[in-house]
């Protein structure tokens, strides 16, 4: 008596055609598709890197108050060039 044979998951099914297809192309195909990604992974930049060097932060100043810090983005505001450009 045959037992029935066991439903095969989609996964497996999926894998063995894609394995099968794989192992027709030749080895050459698998060479230039290494050498292209890792090309393009080199050449491209990464976008989890920054530039803070450009950024200043002074972190010693002391905020006593919600009004200190209003003042003090009036007096930046005021003696920015760039931002009296652009208005």
């Amino acid at each position: 008596m045959r037992r029935p044979s066991k439903q095969q998951s989609f996964f497996w099914l999926w894998w063995r055609r894609k394995s099968f297809y794989l192992r027709t192309r030749p080895l050459k195909w698998f060479i230039v598709l290494v050498f292209a990604i890792s090309f393009i992974i080199i050449i491209s930049p990464n976008p989890f890197s920054s530039d803070y060097d450009k950024i200043s932060l002074n972190q010693e100043i002391q905020w006593d108050s919600v009004a200190e810090i209003l003042q003090l983005k009036e007096q930046i505001l005021s003696n920015d060039l760039v931002s009296k450009q652009t208005k």
